[in-house]
């Protein structure tokens, strides 16, 4: 058994020791074992280099060590209702008073652009001051994500926030797909320079996360220890290729390159190229529609592998 223990302080990477008595067997255990059971005649020896996961763990560790991870529980979507309140203001405090007990590390909630700046360049945090103040009673922290996006119409969307309606009422910053149909839960990637209302989109994202700095400009770095930025639909940086009025699993969805924006940066890429031929975008005729197999397309089989589908895809 010592030589067991003394086999595993000698390398960096192990952690703890399995000691298998009947026959001698010394295994060797490289991460943290959460749950374990053990055969007979095994002994568990102690896990010399692992810290404690606290009540959410399962695994001890020595006295006064801390946790080897911090857990953040998601707050509902619609934590903050569509009228810019706190949409429980008393259920939601029992329920992270259970979450404590439980020993979490914090909480994580979506910032709508859609309830923060109703109007140009018009800032209003409060509930989500009052959701931090949640966290700060407890001792924990906050993962606040910048969500640009709509919430509503993907899987698992309880809410219905619309982009700010300043936005949403422009014309042609949107994806769009081949049937000229537009999404508008987040602004086009391809619009990001384009004008609207005197700023660009760009513009007002580092509008509004100057204006969040501001706000909470004594908590960033403490409460707040982390900032992240939805990117497109749903806060992912992809594009709106299966909506969910159109789309059904497991069809492949739809190229969304059919905005003007759009289709001026794939013509200027041909240009650039040489093959001004390439400015369009694969049609229906052969990429299919939002619930086509990829099997069942040219594009899919084998276009994709031409020089002008590595292009268009590149």
């Amino acid at each position: 058994r010592e030589a067991c223990k003394r086999l595993c302080e000698a390398r960096t990477d192990c952690v703890g020791v399995e000691f298998e008595a009947s026959s001698g067997v010394c295994l060797l255990q490289a991460g943290q074992v959460r749950y374990t059971r053990l055969a007979p005649g095994s002994e568990c020896l102690g896990l010399s280099r692992s810290r404690g996961l606290g009540p959410l763990g399962g695994v001890g560790g020595g006295e006064g060590e801390g946790h080897d991870m911090e857990v953040f529980v998601m707050l509902p979507l619609d934590a903050v209702s569509s009228d810019g309140r706190v949409a429980d203001p008393t259920g939601l405090p029992q329920s992270l008073d259970a979450m404590k007990w439980a020993g979490i590390d914090g909480f994580m909630v979506d910032v709508w652009w859609g309830l923060t700046e109703v109007r140009p360049k018009v800032y209003n945090f409060s509930a989500y001051r009052q959701l931090f103040e949640m966290a700060r009673e407890r001792g924990w922290k906050v993962q606040a994500v910048a969500s640009f996006h709509q919430c509503g119409g993907n899987v698992g969307d309880s809410c219905d926030i619309p982009l700010p309606e300043f936005v949403r009422s422009v014309d042609n910053i949107w994806y769009k797909d081949a049937q000229g149909e537009e999404d508008r839960e987040y602004v086009s990637l391809f619009a990001d320079d384009i004008d609207v209302g005197g700023r660009t989109p760009i513009d007002m994202y580092r509008d509004w996360l100057d204006a969040f700095a501001a706000e909470f400009s004594t908590d960033l770095g403490g409460l707040i220890s982390e900032i992240m930025v939805g990117m497109g639909p749903c806060g992912e940086l992809r594009y709106p290729s299966y909506r969910l009025s159109h789309w059904q699993f497991c069809g492949h969805g739809q190229f969304q390159a059919f905005d003007d924006h759009a289709l001026a940066n794939l013509s200027a890429a041909a240009e650039s190229a040489r093959h001004p031929e390439w400015s369009e975008p694969p049609g229906l005729a052969i990429t299919g529609t939002y619930n086509s197999r990829p099997h069942e397309t040219e594009f899919f089989s084998s276009g994709f592998q031409s020089d002008h589908g590595k292009f268009f895809l590149e």
